[in-house]
């Protein structure tokens, strides 16, 4: 079984714009993220899942940068988003990842 962990990532967060690429320890959040899934054992790929509109270009850019998978998709229609992402990488089973949370737990 092909076990995709599908981080949902933009750029657009209204609280705390651009929150994905605040710096932690000179690397953006959104790195660290990635950093920590891929640490985990049962996971076979990571996707970052973010939407087609143009302030999200930069998500794109940075995952392209960072050799990171990626998939645009409706910004309204988050779940869409999850979906089309999941057949576009042959995942068999998606767990879904919050871009905000650095310290996420590799094990968890």
């Amino acid at each position: 079984m092909k076990i995709t962990a599908i981080i949902q990532a933009r750029s657009g967060s209204t609280r705390l714009p651009e929150k994905i690429f605040k710096e932690l320890f000179d690397k953006p959040i959104l790195w660290h993220v990635h950093n920590r899934v891929q640490q985990s054992k049962l996971i076979s790929q990571i996707v970052i899942a973010t939407t087609n509109l143009s302030e999200d270009d930069k998500v794109e850019e940075f995952c392209v940068s960072n050799d990171f998978l990626f998939y645009r998709g409706s910004s309204d229609d988050v779940l869409s988003r999850y979906y089309e992402a999941a057949k576009k990488f042959n995942a068999d089973i998606i767990i879904r990842i919050t871009s905000d949370c650095p310290v996420i737990d590799p094990v968890v």
